[in-house]
């Protein structure tokens, strides 16, 4: 662009009244010369320290009225009246109208520089590599993880299918509680009374589609302590005893052979029990032994009397007598630590491909166009 040196005043012979076209870019202020005669006729004498920018054009013979934007190239305290016009000019909607402002200078203004756009989309780039960085590594650890825990699972299993298959260990007279965790699914064989008049409904529980109650009674040996015995489900219709027939509810002395097998523990969506009114969720062995007087152990009864049977027994029939149906001597721990191993590393390897793509991706458009207007600006 040419300088103020190399333009010729408006009005010059050359430029005499013929087309005039100054266009500034933005941020550009270029400095605009007028004859004295011309500025002092019409115009009046502009305040010193101020440039034009804007658009002038002109005809042969006749001038447009186009608006100039004056603005000040340096920074006064001073305050002047804003817009400034001049109202004795003979040819003032004819030939130029100026407008003059003046800036003033504010003392409080935050000079802090704005952090460029290019520069932000750089650290949120840097955030997101980042964690796609340690995604990988995270889910390959907790894949080895679970490859331990899947050995663990099935040397466990292992265990107590071994113990299942040995023959009935008859309990001794008085049980240790604390030995009840080593004895995890090993049959057991006892010999006593129950006593239904201390029963205990746990429930609701759901069997074959069915609602009903885990019956747990205590269980008084010959020459022994009394211990707990989970019977078994029960339907909801024959809660009552009096629904069920004799051969639900024992009176004599009978075997029982079942499994000592730890309760399942209370969950967070589990409601507290309730023995002031007879409720009770889940089984809680010290509370119960508590209630009924019992030993603070428990085993699961198992329903080897009709599956030993020449009959077959179906469990309708069961139900429908009311008779406690009680548990197959079967191992029921959940073993699902091969597809955690699966969904583990298939995000490692999700995760690996997708920081591979966003490493290598080259930079955005908009980053690019950003870099090219710093360039040329």
């Amino acid at each position: 662009m040419a300088s103020a040196q190399n333009m010729r005043p408006f009005g010059s012979s050359s430029q005499s009244l013929r087309d005039v076209h100054l266009m500034f870019q933005y941020k550009v202020h270029m400095p605009l010369q007028l004859p004295t005669s011309l500025t002092s006729q019409y115009c009046g004498a502009l305040p010193l320290g101020f440039r034009g920018t804007g658009l002038i054009s002109g005809r042969k013979g006749e001038l447009r009225s186009v608006p100039i934007l004056a603005s000040r190239s340096q920074i006064f305290t001073r305050q002047l009246s804003t817009p400034y016009h001049q109202p004795a000019t003979p040819y003032y909607h004819k030939v130029v109208q100026i407008c003059c402002r003046r800036s003033v200078h504010i003392s409080d203004i935050d000079w802090e520089t704005v952090k460029p756009i290019k520069a932000r989309w750089q650290g949120r780039r840097v955030v997101v590599l980042s964690l796609m960085f340690l995604m990988p590594i995270v889910s390959f650890g907790l894949g080895v993880w679970q490859i331990k825990r899947l050995k663990w699972k099935t040397d466990l299993i292992a265990e107590y299918e071994n113990r299942l298959i040995l023959p009935p260990l008859v309990l001794p007279p008085q049980v240790n509680p604390g030995a009840a965790a080593n004895l995890q699914y090993r049959r057991v064989l006892a010999k006593g009374k129950f006593r239904h008049d201390q029963e205990i409904l746990v429930g609701p529980r759901v069997y074959e589609g069915e609602s009903g109650y885990v019956c747990v009674t205590p269980f008084e040996r010959e020459g022994g302590s009394t211990i707990l015995v989970n019977r078994g489900w029960v339907r909801k219709d024959m809660a009552n005893q009096r629904k069920r027939r004799s051969k639900a509810l024992p009176t004599d002395e009978v075997f029982v052979e079942g499994l000592i097998k730890l309760p399942a523990k209370r969950n967070y969506f589990t409601p507290e029990n309730e023995p002031n009114r007879d409720l009770f969720y889940f089984v809680d062995v010290p509370a119960f032994a508590a209630m009924t007087g019992a030993q603070p152990v428990i085993i699961e009864e198992l329903a080897t009397q009709y599956l030993d049977s020449e009959v077959f027994v179906s469990w309708e029939v069961l139900a429908n007598a009311g008779i406690p149906i009680g548990r197959l001597p079967k191992i029921d721990l959940k073993n699902n630590h091969a597809q955690y191993i699966a969904t583990w590393f298939g995000v490692c390897i999700a995760t690996s491909i997708m920081f591979a793509v966003m490493a290598r991706t080259p930079k955005s458009t908009k980053a690019q166009k950003m870099k090219h207007l710093k360039y040329y600006s």
